[in-house]
């Protein structure tokens, strides 16, 4: 008899627990849920890039590069437009557009890195030990992110209210181990929120009301719902990937354009008339003192209404350093502010690297391609030269 009610309570106390798990594993309100998803980042509705020709007077001759103004997110609020010089005009389906534009803001995207982000590190502060491994790669033991929560919109509220800085550093600690050791649920935003923004994936935990969203094309989901990690890190993914032996593995940060290794730039879409994601890049800083042709690839994309941002490794090859980079301090340090920055695309190329994104196959393709279009052995950027010209820079 005795036995009988002990496995009764020991029954009757698995229920309760059971139900104590389910009910923490419960979505938020509906109204909590809508409110949020006004708050998370997503793409205006818009008409896309469009492009505007210069007066007919100010077009140039033959052969030159045209003069037009190009307006990001345009029929939105956020809209921006900024002159840019085209091989060729828009409408011209056919031919690859090469693009070339200058900016006087480049800043530093850390996704591809396995660096990234971190769990314990959300705000990118921590620091590391590290140390040249014999292949010549920098080694970091310790916890270190390169950028913070909010950089890869990573969304943690409480209610409808996002949480920030000590908010956030005082009670993620205490939220990020039951998602890490899989105690609560991953839910789909779409499937609460019809009408909210794609791609998001969140937790939920009901005791604390605190609820942590994530976006898949940032911090990648795994199989079973949970944000891919890798040695403890986040994987932050780019919108170009690299080809790989296993392409079902999502949560492979090889996949990925690693912005510590690769010069890539961020641009606003996958394509601007003909200038497409994975095209060579060819930039340059254009001050007083001679600086030299930098070579990547358009790597990632970002919000439609933003262009000058590009990788950790691009931003290094345009200042010339090669630093060891720490934590987000040591990235915002790669900014460059006030120094124009002539970066054009060279559409049509992407076919040329024949899906291999190495570092050096960049360059090599890059050189050849941008000689190529440039036509001047003797004078190898003469023809670039002219038309950063054009922008009034002397």
């Amino acid at each position: 008899m005795r036995r009988f009610r002990v496995f009764s309570y020991f029954l009757l106390g698995g229920m309760l627990f059971g139900l104590a798990t389910a009910s923490a594993q419960d979505a938020p309100p509906s109204d909590i849920l809508r409110a949020i998803s006004e708050r998370l980042p997503h793409h205006p509705h818009s008409g896309g890039t469009t492009f505007r020709p210069a007066p007919s007077e100010a077009i140039n001759a033959p052969g030159e590069m045209q003069r037009f103004t190009m307006t990001l997110a345009t029929g939105t609020p956020s809209a921006r437009s900024l002159p840019v010089l085209l091989d060729h005009r828009p409408e011209d389906a056919a031919a690859p557009i090469s693009l070339l534009t200058v900016l006087h803001r480049v800043t530093v995207d850390a996704d591809g890195s396995p660096r990234a982000y971190h769990p314990e590190d959300p705000r990118g502060t921590g620091t590391c030990n590290a140390a040249a491994a014999p292949d010549g790669k920098m080694r970091y033991s310790g916890v270190c992110a390169l950028d913070n929560f909010f950089s890869g919109n990573i969304q943690v509220f409480h209610g409808a209210q996002k949480l920030r800085s000590a908010d956030l550093a005082s009670q993620w600690p205490s939220f990020w181990p039951l998602i890490r050791d899989k105690k609560l649920a991953s839910f789909d935003l779409k499937q609460f929120v019809p009408t909210a923004p794609d791609g998001y994936y969140f937790f939920y935990w009901k005791d604390q009301g605190l609820s942590a969203f994530f976006k898949r094309d940032i911090i990648p989901e795994a199989a079973d719902g949970f944000p891919c990690r890798h040695d403890g890190y986040f994987v932050a993914a780019t919108t170009l990937k690299q080809a790989t032996t296993d392409p079902s593995n999502i949560c492979a940060p090889s996949r990925f354009m690693d912005a510590e290794q690769i010069p890539f730039f961020v641009w606003p879409d996958d394509a601007f008339g003909n200038a497409r994601l994975g095209d060579i890049v060819v930039a340059r800083i254009e001050t007083a003192k001679a600086h030299p042709i930098v070579y990547g690839i358009v790597g990632d994309t970002g919000p439609l209404a933003h262009l000058g941002e590009a990788s950790i490794a691009f931003n290094q090859a345009l200042l010339a350093k090669s630093n060891p980079i720490m934590n987000e301090h040591d990235v915002d340090a790669l900014d460059i502010s006030g120094a124009p920055v002539a970066v054009m695309v060279l559409g049509g190329t992407r076919s040329r690297l024949n899906g291999n994104y190495s570092r050096q196959n960049i360059e090599a393709v890059g050189r050849r391609e941008f000689a190529r279009w440039n036509g001047d052995s003797s004078d190898p950027t003469r023809r670039f030269d002219a038309a950063v010209r054009q922008f009034g820079l002397d």
